[in-house]
């Protein structure tokens, strides 16, 4: 790297830290700040001239862009699929707490595609914003995008993943749940009580992976054998054809079962309310059926049976997510909300 590139790169992290800044000093005052030459200070100018950060008004000063200013305000919130699921809460919540401090904030959806989300961030790249709040489904999986997120960074945006974001992707911050204690918790459930039960985890989710690890961890911390082939694996794929009135995947679980598990434990609020309405559909549903999901949404009131889960508090969440994206500490923040379980 020449000098030159070294000082553009802290007139950045300057520009960033600082986002009240609307012009720069002058190349005389940053020649003594960086303790550089004239001809360096312009060189690096030039650097940041083209990549659209600053603009240099004859006979005025040097000041950043109206487009970099347009995005310091800015939060790109980006979501599987913006009517689904617990999406329209989490973006109504974040958008009213964004509001109250003058940011405003724009909703992307992927639908689980990496098509559209390439296409998300390199129109990011290209229109630069303060905050990236990402929520990923697949997030087990390695993401093919490392070099897109590191560009948006670069440019200054704070990436903060609601959940755990996918392995190539840890060293930026993120906040989630205690998905381990959450199935940690589950386990103990099942292990004191009579009932049989069976278990569907998501393949490609870490939350779902991680509560998987606590259950079967509680399981080995007390001696407790049991048949692996109650637990039983479905993907991100198989969601989507659920939301879609295809519930073959869920089906073919629960007929392998006779009579049917008095509980089911699901990885996902929407795979416990297709059960739920699978067995009042096929009238086996009974008080005596528990289902257990690892999550709470409204779902869990659309069905005519009892489900309990295992979540944290929502309002704490949407605090700390809007907490952690304005936080100057450039280092990787992680945040572990506590897990609750709410029969």
């Amino acid at each position: 790297m020449t000098l030159y590139d070294e000082v553009s790169d802290k007139i950045k992290r300057y520009i960033y830290d600082n986002p009240t800044v609307h012009k720069l000093p002058t190349e005389r005052e940053l020649c003594i700040k960086y303790d550089v030459s004239r001809q360096t200070i312009r060189k690096a100018l030039e650097a940041l001239e083209k990549s659209g950060l600053i603009e240099r008004r004859q006979g005025s000063g040097i000041y950043l862009t109206a487009s970099y200013l347009r995005s310091v305000n800015k939060v790109a919130l980006i979501v599987p699929n913006k009517d689904e699921y617990i999406y329209p809460r989490l973006i109504s919540e974040l958008e009213s707490r964004y509001n109250t401090l003058s940011y405003s904030m724009d909703i992307y959806e992927t639908q689980d595609s990496l098509n559209s989300e390439h296409d998300i961030l390199n129109h990011l790249i290209e229109n630069p914003v303060a905050i990236m709040l990402v929520l990923q489904t697949k997030n087990a999986l390695p993401s093919p995008f490392y070099n897109e997120y590191s560009a948006l960074s670069h440019k200054g945006c704070n990436i903060v993943f609601i959940g755990n974001p996918p392995p190539n992707l840890m060293d930026y911050s993120y906040i989630k749940y205690d998905d381990f204690y959450s199935g940690y918790m589950v386990a103990s459930k099942v292990r004191y009580s009579d009932k049989s039960w069976c278990a569907i985890f998501i393949s490609d989710s870490r939350t779902s992976i991680d509560c998987y690890y606590g259950f079967v961890q509680f399981m080995a911390d007390n001696g407790y054998k049991f048949d692996e082939d109650n637990i039983h694996w479905i993907n991100s794929k198989d969601i989507r054809n659920i939301r879609n009135n295809n519930v073959s995947s869920i089906i073919n679980i629960l007929n392998k079962y006779y009579p049917l598990p008095g509980t089911v434990i699901c990885g996902q609020d929407e795979i416990a309310y297709r059960c739920a309405m699978y067995y009042s559909n096929t009238r086996q549903l009974s008080d005596e059926v528990e289902f257990i999901s690892m999550a709470d949404s409204y779902l869990n009131s659309l069905t005519p049976a009892r489900i309990s889960t295992c979540s944290g508090d929502k309002s704490a969440l949407y605090s700390k997510i809007v907490e952690l994206s304005l936080s100057q500490n450039k280092k990787k923040e992680v945040v572990t909300l506590p897990s609750r379980y709410q029969s």
